[in-house]
């Protein structure tokens, strides 16, 4: 997402993820390499978005700014980033999570673009999905249907 944003004109990302790179995410992901495995992935993509920007061409009036934080969502960094934030996205693989991201998108007044993609085997053969979701400030992604576990309060 952050590979795909940069490339469109955005500016200034700001990503949060306190995971590390592990093998399995050099196909999921856009802006890795092999030679990442075990960094965090937030400073792996951040250094990719960087050699990006460069071969882009952005020149110093258009630079791309990128804030890594390997903290989870709830650190005070990320929160107070969140606040600053003109959009949240969300692409997550935990409902937990993705639940902590839709709150701050509520409490903070923010759009949150929630992604969510999957790929399974059915009757030997390998499907792919995916779920887009655009949750306005006055909506909550609880509220929407946005969360498979069930019985979680709307912070509404």
């Amino acid at each position: 997402m952050a590979a795909s944003l940069a490339r469109i004109g955005i500016r200034n990302l700001t990503l949060v993820d306190p995971d590390r790179l592990e093998a399995h995410n050099l196909g999921e992901m856009d802006l890795v390499r092999p030679q990442q495995i075990g960094d965090f992935k937030v400073y792996a993509a951040a250094e990719e978005l960087e050699r990006m920007a460069y071969r882009l061409g952005c020149d110093a009036g258009s630079r791309l700014s990128v804030a890594p934080f390997a903290e989870p969502v709830s650190s005070l960094k990320a929160l107070e980033a969140a606040k600053r934030a003109d959009v949240l996205i969300s692409c997550v693989d935990n409902e937990t999570a993705r639940a902590a991201v839709a709150i701050l998108a509520r409490l903070y007044l923010k759009p949150l673009l929630d992604v969510g993609t999957a790929v399974w085997e059915e009757s030997g053969r390998r499907h792919m999905g995916a779920d887009i979701r655009l949750v306005m400030p006055d909506e909550c992604l609880l509220c929407v249907g946005g969360l498979n576990e069930p019985g979680l309060p709307c912070p509404a």
